[in-house]
């Protein structure tokens, strides 16, 4: 492979991928996907999953996993509705109860890992699953439903400027986060931890604080994917984030082919997020069903792990 061949596949791979696909929707059904209101919708859709997939990624620029992500989002989305509904908090309160309880998992996920030295894809698993008895414990399993603040309302599907509100937050999250990561001295101390752990301690950064910060900061955005969910539901649905794992993985690794080659980023993310929305909608415009879905969410999974796996190796060859 050429020079600029090489770095175009490396830098701009997902990038390419994202265009494909939506080239090739484009032409399968002009009339229906290549529309205004039907590129709000994808990025409408794509928003809970966006902040879920924007935790697991900051999970993995320090080098680890966060399984608990998905059972997190059900888990604050039911808490967030049940607290307006049930114990008739506001919005803020709901917000920063929901928030709290988020945050609290989140460091018993980064104590597990740093502190006990238990494997993260087995501690945050067991997070994981205190989530989701903490759901059921809560909320018995039942969706709850009842009115809430118009805030939610306005939050799940209101508009400013003719775009959805839902979008204007995750794109917005999405550029704080990338400057956190590339502009700040945690963000630049975090990825060279996830770059190489050894010389991260060499150097004397502080790596055990670095990644349990990491297992919080996934947990949080985790919670506000859920808290998202409900308001574009208008209720908590006790399984409604458990989904998106598989999601936030494939999107992080699709994301590694991207921006930062060979890296993870929020750059990198965001395309990858957007790779599998299009690759939805798509297949829901042209009538597919169902089972597509998950064939397609299988395969960007297997492609998204053989990638990043890819974009590395080609790199260290170089």
């Amino acid at each position: 492979m050429s020079d600029r061949a090489f770095k175009l596949v490396l830098s701009w791979g997902s990038g390419i991928v994202l265009v494909a696909l939506v080239g090739a929707f484009v032409i399968a059904a002009p009339t229906t996907f290549a529309t205004p209101d039907n590129a709000r919708n994808i990025l409408s859709q794509a928003a809970p999953g966006a902040l879920v997939a924007f935790g697991e990624t900051i999970a993995l620029i320090v080098g680890e996993f966060d399984i608990s992500v998905g059972y997190v989002a059900s888990l604050c989305g039911v808490l967030f509705t049940g607290f307006m509904v049930n114990q008739h908090f506001g919005f803020t309160e709901a917000v920063l109860l929901t928030l709290a309880v988020a945050g609290s998992l989140g460091l018993i996920s980064g104590l597990v890992v740093t502190r006990l030295g238990v494997n993260a894809l087995v501690g945050t698993l067991g997070v994981g699953i205190m989530a989701l008895g903490l759901n059921y414990l809560y909320g018995g399993g039942a969706t709850i439903a009842g009115p809430t603040p118009n805030i939610v309302s306005q939050i799940g599907y209101g508009r400013s400027f003719g775009i959805p509100n839902v979008v204007l937050i995750w794109l917005a999250l999405a550029v704080v986060l990338w400057l956190f990561s590339e502009g700040t001295v945690t963000g630049i101390h975090s990825r060279a931890v996830g770059g190489n752990q050894q010389s991260a301690r060499l150097a004397s950064i502080k790596v055990r604080q670095l990644k349990t910060l990491a297992f919080v900061m996934s947990a949080l955005l985790a919670a506000c994917g859920g808290m998202l969910i409900s308001a574009q539901l208008g209720s908590g649905e006790p399984t409604a984030g458990d989904g998106y794992l598989l999601d936030a993985f494939a999107a992080g690794f699709l994301g590694s082919g991207f921006y930062r080659a060979g890296e993870f980023s929020i750059p990198g993310t965001v395309v990858g997020v957007l790779i599998l929305q299009v690759g939805y909608t798509g297949l829901a415009v042209l009538g597919q069903p169902t089972a597509l879905r998950y064939l397609f969410e299988g395969l960007i999974l297997i492609f998204a792990l053989a990638l990043s796996s890819v974009v590395r190796r080609m790199r260290a060859s170089r």
